[in-house]
């Protein structure tokens, strides 16, 4: 994953404002944008299974992530 340790870098710092990762991903070259966004989701449903949780009962909406990303790409 390319972008990888730049997402946990915004996952795991606090210090953050809560829309710095959505500005990060707005600064970044548009055709780039999309795959930032796939590796997000992966990543969050990695980190919320080492958790032992489910991230799409804990955010409804998760479920239609891939197709959120599907027709911001278009």
């Amino acid at each position: 994953m390319k972008y990888r340790q730049k997402l946990l870098e915004f996952i795991f710092n606090d210090d953050l404002h809560e829309d710095a990762l959505m500005d990060w991903i707005a600064s970044m070259p548009l055709l780039e944008q999309p795959d930032i966004l796939r590796e997000f989701e992966v990543l969050v449903k990695e980190l919320a299974a080492q958790e032992g949780r489910d991230i799409t009962k804990e955010v409804p909406d998760f479920n239609d992530f891939n197709e959120f990303v599907a027709r911001y790409e278009d």
